[in-house]
């Protein structure tokens, strides 16, 4: 192909449910895994393979796919073949990966033929244990930062593995990365939502064969667990995390953002719910039942948001699945459950980046890349450092000069602020700095409702490795940036509450935050620092001058001066204040230091009295100072 993209990926992931085909750029950096195109073809070739007759439960072994089955499944690939030339897929970028259905198919090597035949495509079937790979790299390119047990739930079978990105080699001499430790650590089991779904319909009513089947899977799980290997991590964890994908665990996470009134992000990716939530099936069961029945006992199927006709009718043996993993990891400490995009084909697009490229983004570093249409050279890193004795205390290290680092430069950084603000509250300062002037060309009177929508629609809505967490943060403080809460119509303000919910007790500071980024932003209208661009820093001193930055006869130019700072401005650190360049000291931006002050004045108390300052200069060279208390 002459005019072929060699950053477009195209995959084809022939699952047990259906067909999912999507093609993918790895620009402007590999890692995100931008979307262009995605599409599902509702062929399941597991049904196909049992339900060939009126009776499906007296299907009880595999058949072979019908040729009516396998023709139109190459037609539809064929349609993608022609998706795959109008986006300028280079051939070789085509990745076509099968997994249970197709691996234990009677007729594989039929099927396996004719798309070779048809498209000149090679299909990699993938073994149990790769499979199984995939879907745990699938989770880790999904959210931030994994260390835990991933589960991937399909149509024909359930994986396990047992994945830390964060963890470094033990001994200097260990060079093993962690995508390398879980090659080979995954195991499958044969329960997968379609396949106990047939089951179940093939035990009926009759409680010995289910109380049976129960056991069965119950002691499964025990064993893939303990043969994961997480067994001998737990030790080291405080809690066990787990991370879920697949089709039926993002139906069941759906559910639980369902029982959720009024939750605003609609993306499943990166939704956590407690241990507590995840295996409360009653809670579940009970308002799938009141949500898809009619007043007069009619059903109603298809009335829940991200949750199909199909996989209601798989709700029981998801169910199953869910009670058969609480009683597998009964006497371990489970932590949250993270819900994950996941799958196989963004392990498969995994597979094909570099030993670089590969490397884990830390917490803040996806939405920084979501940030900006070019290529990022270095991150702007926020290293959160707990002090030993006061764990929620944390230590920022910048001083690049950029609107990140201002911006940071405004958090305390004390052991005296026992008010401490959220690790992921900090991680999200770069795309709050990134994104200070983002909405700036929208009409003045819907910045603030197109701000807080940025984080949870759009492309950055759909960004992989970004917490919704660190969704709501955001959008917080970009609220906040545009006037806060009042700026909002009435019909915003549900969504406003519903994020503000799910950060809690980190409102404040994502409010605090805001605030001061308002500042920033109307002392750089056009998001550039002196330090970022060609200085531009209007002074009435003459050229010259010791002052301005500017060299006189025999003397080196001096660094221009940054327009405004944040600085620490007392020993216990709480004492904040805000310096502004005189000529940038507008009406404006008065009020917006007032707006922030105020805020700091109604900041709750939480554990032992400590106060925070904030301070206005009206020139760095006259040096008057107002000071608020907290």
């Amino acid at each position: 192909m002459p005019d072929s993209n060699p950053a477009h990926h195209g995959t084809v992931d022939i699952g047990s449910n259906g067909i999912r085909t999507s093609i993918v750029t790895l620009s402007p950096h590999p890692r995100l895994f931008r979307t262009v195109y995605a599409n599902r073809i509702p062929v399941s070739l597991h049904d196909a393979q049992y339900n060939q007759s009126s009776n499906a439960s007296a299907s009880a072994t595999r058949q072979s796919i019908p040729s009516t089955t396998i023709s139109t499944l190459v037609a539809a690939l064929r349609s993608f073949q022609r998706t795959c030339a109008d986006f300028h897929v280079p051939g070789e970028n085509v990745h076509v990966v099968a997994t249970e259905a197709m691996r234990t198919a009677p007729n594989a090597a039929d099927l396996i033929s004719e798309i070779k035949c048809s498209l000149q495509w090679d299909i990699q079937l993938l073994s149990q244990g790769e499979e199984a790979e995939m879907g745990a790299l699938g989770i880790a390119m999904s959210v931030p930062a994994v260390q835990g047990l991933c589960l991937d739930l399909g149509g024909g079978s359930l994986q396990l593995t047992c994945v830390d990105t964060r963890k470094k080699p033990a001994r200097p001499a260990e060079t093993q990365t962690w995508w390398e430790k879980v090659k080979g650590r995954g195991l499958s089991l044969p329960f997968g939502a379609a396949a106990l779904s047939r089951r179940l319909a093939a035990a009926g009513k009759e409680h010995a064969k289910i109380k049976e089947l129960r056991q069965e899977i119950t002691m499964g799980l025990r064993q893939a667990v303990k043969g994961t290997g997480i067994l001998k991590r737990h030790g080291d964890l405080q809690e066990l995390a787990l991370y879920v994908s697949g089709g039926g665990f993002r139906g069941w996470g759906y559910l639980l953002m369902a029982l959720r009134e009024n939750y605003p992000i609609p993306w499943i990716n990166g939704f956590s719910a407690s241990a507590h939530d995840f295996f409360d099936v009653e809670s579940v069961e009970k308002f799938v039942n009141s949500a898809t029945t009619s007043g007069k006992g009619k059903a109603k199927p298809g009335k829940i948001f991200g949750v199909s006709k199909r996989r209601l009718q798989q709700l029981p043996a998801i169910r199953l699945v869910v009670q058969c993993l609480a009683e597998a990891l009964q006497g371990m400490k489970v932590g949250d459950v993270t819900f994950c995009q996941g799958g196989t084909p963004l392990g498969i697009l995994f597979s094909q980046l570099s030993s670089e490229d590969r490397v884990a983004l830390s917490h803040g570093e996806a939405m920084q890349l979501a940030c900006t249409p070019e290529p990022i050279q270095s991150f702007h890193r926020v290293h959160i450092q707990p002090w030993s004795h006061s764990p929620g205390i944390v230590s920022i290290d910048s001083g690049n000069g950029t609107l990140v680092d201002i911006l940071l430069d405004s958090v305390p950084t004390t052991q005296a602020l026992t008010d401490v603000p959220h690790p992921h509250v900090l991680s999200s300062i770069p795309a709050l700095a990134l994104n200070v002037n983002t909405h700036q060309h929208v009409i003045r009177d819907i910045r603030a409702s197109t701000a807080l929508r940025f984080p949870i629609s759009s492309e950055f809505g759909s960004t992989l490795g970004i917490t919704h967490f660190e969704r709501a943060a955001l959008a917080i403080m970009l609220v906040e940036r545009w006037g806060g809460k009042k700026e909002l119509p009435p019909t915003d303000l549900s969504t406003w509450q519903a994020l503000c919910d799910i950060v809690g007790e980190a409102v404040w500071w994502c409010r605090y935050l805001g605030r001061a980024a308002a500042i920033l932003g109307l002392v750089y209208p056009a998001a550039r620092t002196v330090a970022e661009s060609v200085p531009d820093r209007p002074s009435e001193l003459p050229r010259g001058s010791s002052d301005d930055g500017l060299a006189g006869p025999g003397e080196e130019a001096a660094p221009a001066p940054e327009r405004m700072s944040f600085r620490k401005a007392s020993e216990d650190g709480l004492h904040v204040c805000v310096d502004i360049d005189e000529p940038y000291l507008t009406d404006e931006v008065r009020d917006a230091v007032k707006k922030w002050e105020k805020l700091i004045n109604k900041r709750p108390r939480m554990g032992i009295s400590c106060e925070l300052k904030a301070a206005l200069r009206g020139s760095l060279r006259q040096g008057r100072e107002t000071t608020v208390q907290g």
